[in-house]
Formats: structure tokens, C-alpha cells, sequence
């Protein structure tokens, strides 16, 4: 072998190892924080009577991205934090979920805990009737969604009914 052939040898299987190194790099550095940056990993079901006023601190909340934008559900898990909620997890949104905004799955759509929530999602977010969704309130944001809005302070109960609130 010639030394020519050696080097473009040797240049070829240093570029290939560079490749692999930079993709394996991008995949570790994008992704998600194990957890999804929550303070808990359950919630406990808690009755809340009619005309009992329903607090951000009281409400558990999961996050699912729907988006193509990767850590959606991270941040906007963290900024249901800052703004006084308690929260779960954040998560890919199953592969056939299509949400353009914001959405929040819920078997129980005017369940004060969910009121509250969509309240903080802005105008866009819908309410979606689905079976057992995954722990608290589960918002799922697609490539619209960007930051939550001002909502309201709290939410009163109009019927007698449970939330998911934290444990412990």
C-alpha cells in the first residue's frame, strides 16, 4: 500500500470517528433530563367540595410534547412550576398525537384542577375528553405553544370532585 493510499486511509476512518462522535454528542446533549425536572413522581387523589377554591400549589401537572421542538414539555413543565403549580413529568406525546397549540387531556373537562390550568394555556388551548391520561392535569403543547399567560388566581369548585394534588 502506498503511503498516499495510507493516509486517505487514515484521513477517511478519522472523519467516519468524528461523525460518530459529534452525532453521539448532539443525541446525549438533547436528550430530556431523567424525570422531566418534576418535584414529584405521583400525586394523590384529594376531594375538593362545591364552592371550594382549587390553588395553583394544589394542582399537579404533566406536560407532553407534540412539537418538533425538542425540551417543549421541560420548559413548559418548568413554567407551570414557577408559577406556583406542582409537576409531574414531562414526556414525548404519543407519535399520533396531532396538537397544533396546546391541549389538555382530561377524563373530567370542567374538573376545577383542569379550569385552572387551561386558564394559565391562553385562548388557543382545547380540552380533550380522554380516558386516564397520565398523572394530573396533562397538558400536551405542539409548535404553536410558546409560554403560558397571567390565568386565574384559583378556581372555585362547582361540584363536589377530586383533584390530583401533591403527595406528601
Amino acid at each position: 500500500m502506498t503511503s498516499i493510499a495510507r493516509s486517505a486511509l487514515t484521513l477517511a476512518g478519522l472523519t467516519l470517528l468524528l461523525v460518530l462522535a459529534t452525532w453521539w454528542a448532539w443525541s446525549a446533549v438533547t436528550e430530556p433530563l431523567p424525570g422531566g425536572g418534576g418535584s414529584t413522581a405521583a400525586c394523590t387523589d384529594s376531594p375538593i367540595s362545591e364552592g371550594e377554591k382549587v390553588y395553583p400549589g394544589a394542582v399537579t401537572v404533566s406536560v407532553l410534547n407534540a412539537s418538533e421542538r425538542n425540551g417543549l414539555a421541560t420548559e413548559t413543565l418548568s413554567q407551570f412550576r414557577d408559577a406556583g403549580f406542582d409537576t409531574a413529568s414531562a414526556a414525548n406525546a404519543p407519535d399520533k398525537a396531532d396538537v397544533r397549540y396546546a391541549e389538555i387531556w382530561t377524563p373530567e373537562p370542567k374538573n376545577p384542577a383542569v379550569l385552572l390550568v387551561e386558564s394559565r394555556l391562553g385562548k388557543q388551548a382545547k380540552v380533550v375528553r380522554k380516558g386516564d391520561p397520565g398523572t394530573g392535569v396533562v397538558v400536551v403543547v405542539g409548535d404553536g405553544f410558546t409560554s403560558l399567560t397571567d390565568g386565574k388566581d384559583f378556581v372555585t369548585a362547582s361540584y363536589d370532585t377530586e383533584i390530583c394534588s401533591p403527595s406528601g
